[in-house]
């Protein structure tokens, strides 16, 4: 179905401690995770969707910090770096103080 959409699969981690499937948007180039059973990540869509009503400009900085982070490499997880999840709170964090 998400094929239809236009999304095509970049990663497929079936096996890991967390299984989850990576998603990449043809039109927009985005990826999202997909994950099974697994409610946390609802919860921290919503937190991030009540920052984003609340403030529309912490979307777009959020997701340039992130940019930032892959192209400079500190993005993998897999490599000891911190989700793209975390930078989003670090930015969150920094507009905030």
């Amino acid at each position: 179905r998400c094929v239809r959409k236009g999304f095509r699969t970049e990663e497929n981690l079936l096996h890991a401690r967390i299984p989850t499937i990576t998603l990449r948007d043809s039109r927009s180039k985005c990826t999202c995770d997909v994950t099974m059973h697994r409610p946390l990540p609802l919860f921290n869509t919503r937190l991030l969707q009540t920052y984003a009503h609340v403030e529309p400009y912490v979307m777009m900085l959020s997701i340039a910090v992130k940019r930032w982070a892959k192209e400079a490499g500190f993005s993998s997880t897999r490599y000891g770096f911190i989700s793209s999840y975390s930078w989003t709170l670090l930015t969150i964090y920094y507009l905030q103080v």
